[in-house]
């Protein structure tokens, strides 16, 4: 296999048949009708000549599906197959002939790239279309020399995703993701009963679903609702009863999702404010290291501490990343925040009960 294409002469290598034993590799399931007319074209570009009753054997179908496929290879692709009387089997009349053109051709790059795309897909629990992957990837193993797939198999040696486990039962969201897929494209209005995490009630909902988002290890709803009568995210996890409505929808022409989600740090909108925290020397590099938000500005100072400056929409995802640094992190604006972040610490100081001379508070001072 080299760079150049999958459409390689075959003379210099013989034909390994994909029921090859002990081999461990991507085979698809059935014999899938395009996988059989590639694997017509490889015995006949061989030289091989194979007789009729080679073909039934080799592709593991009657004489007369041999016979419709060797039609729709001539017929459909112009193929120029011709049938050999002195040695009483098919060959190509022109032995360069091609199935496809060099732009068209599938390379082992490509095929492994798409194969380590197919498993960080596989990654991301619930995702609607990775069963279609899957079967596609599938099809296209079969389309290749075997040599090919199984090196793709060795790249979880090589490669891996640590991607954080998914919010909610992945089978239950895998359904619901797909329904929702599917109602976004046919513009359909469903309704759901829905959980709100800041009401703490469940209420039903009448939505016209606009997008799907992963997010933070979570699926979220885009969508218009009907009851609050504005565009609203709802997290897919806390849907229940999930049905679809006969009024479809369409998506106002000016919507953007890019827009709506506008300075949001993550999922969360609101209100826009403008942030700058200063991070000690010890998670510094770190900070300075990673893109947090488009928004992001640092500056070193002497001592070693860096100042990151953000505009964010959205005030509990920002307020929630600083609290994940503890003592490394000290808000600078905007003093709402500051405060904030500040009896969140006074809070788990008296959960835990701990006071001045305590021993995580050295000189009986907790940092305040």
């Amino acid at each position: 296999m080299t760079q150049e294409g999958i459409c390689i002469p075959v003379e210099k290598r013989e034909w390994e048949k994909p029921q090859r034993e002990g081999a461990v590799r991507l085979k698809p399931p059935e014999r899938h009708v395009v996988t059989r007319i590639w694997r017509l074209h490889w015995l006949l570009k061989s030289g091989s000549c194979p007789s009729m009753v080679d073909l039934v054997r080799d592709l593991e179908v009657s004489k007369r599906t041999v016979e419709r496929d060797i039609e729709v290879l001539r017929d459909f692709f112009g193929a120029p197959i011709a049938f050999d009387r002195k040695r009483r089997g098919y060959i190509y009349e022109d032995p360069d002939f091609c199935l496809d053109s060099p732009d068209m051709r599938l390379t082992e790059g490509e095929f492994i790239a798409m194969f380590v795309a197919h498993r960080l897909m596989g990654e991301v629990s619930a995702f609607p279309g990775h069963d279609l992957c899957r079967r596609a990837m599938e099809k296209l193993a079969g389309l290749l020399p075997s040599a090919v797939p199984e090196k793709a198999e060795q790249i979880d040696q090589i490669i891996s995703f640590g991607i954080p486990a998914l919010r909610g039962d992945p089978l239950s969201l895998e359904e619901t993701c797909a329904r929702i897929s599917g109602a976004i494209q046919e513009r359909r209005t469903i309704t759901v009963r829905y959980y709100s995490a800041s009401a703490r009630k469940e209420t039903t909902r009448l939505i016209d679903p606009y997008h799907l988002r992963y997010s933070q290890s979570a699926w979220y709803l885009v969508g218009y609702c009907h009851t609050r009568k504005e565009v609203r995210t709802f997290a897919v996890d806390r849907m229940s009863s999930l049905g679809f409505q006969e009024e479809t929808f369409e998506i106002p022409e000016g919507f953007s999702l890019e827009a709506y989600f506008g300075k949001s740090w993550r999922i969360e909108r609101g209100e826009p404010f403008k942030a700058r925290v200063r991070f000690s020397p010890q998670v510094a590099r770190y900070i300075q290291e990673r893109q947090w938000h488009p928004s992001q500005q640092v500056k070193m100072e002497e001592d070693g501490c860096l100042v990151a400056s953000f505009e964010v929409d959205g005030w509990g995802e920002f307020k929630r990343w600083v609290l994940g640094f503890g003592g490394e992190a000290t808000v600078l604006e905007p003093q709402r925040l500051a405060r904030e972040i500040m009896e969140e610490a006074w809070r788990l100081v008296n959960r835990y009960g701990l006071g001045p001379g305590d021993a995580c508070c050295p000189g009986g001072h907790c940092g305040a």
